[in-house]
């Protein structure tokens, strides 16, 4: 029997589409505002100077939130792919009867 080559596992090309969010002030300056009139110009005012005070670090921990995760997908993509070149039986099976969903016939393993 011909052995195949081995294969990488496909890549996400939204990898390093983490960074820094452009709407983090703003989210901080709605959180902040919630609750303030419109004419309360004063507690407006500091309302949005709280807002500014607190988006790097809400932005931090967000970003902080997203690498972990964006790090646990990976590390269970990575635990899925070692299974499908071990040719786990389950993994296999779950792989080819996804693939094949639309399909009416059901997959199964042969022995």
């Amino acid at each position: 029997m011909k052995a195949l080559p081995r294969r990488a596992p496909p890549l996400d090309p939204r990898r390093s589409a983490i960074g820094p969010a452009l709407g983090a002030l703003a989210e901080a300056q709605t959180f902040h505002l919630q609750g303030v009139g419109r004419l309360a110009r004063a507690e407006r005012a500091a309302a949005k100077q709280r807002a500014q005070q607190d988006a790097p670090a809400y932005l931090t921990a967000e970003t902080a939130r997203l690498h972990a995760v964006r790090e646990r997908m990976a590390s269970e993509a990575e635990q899925w792919w070692q299974a499908l070149l071990a040719n786990d039986e389950d993994t296999v099976c779950e792989a080819v009867n996804t693939a094949f969903s639309d399909n009416p016939a059901a997959g199964r393993a042969f022995r």
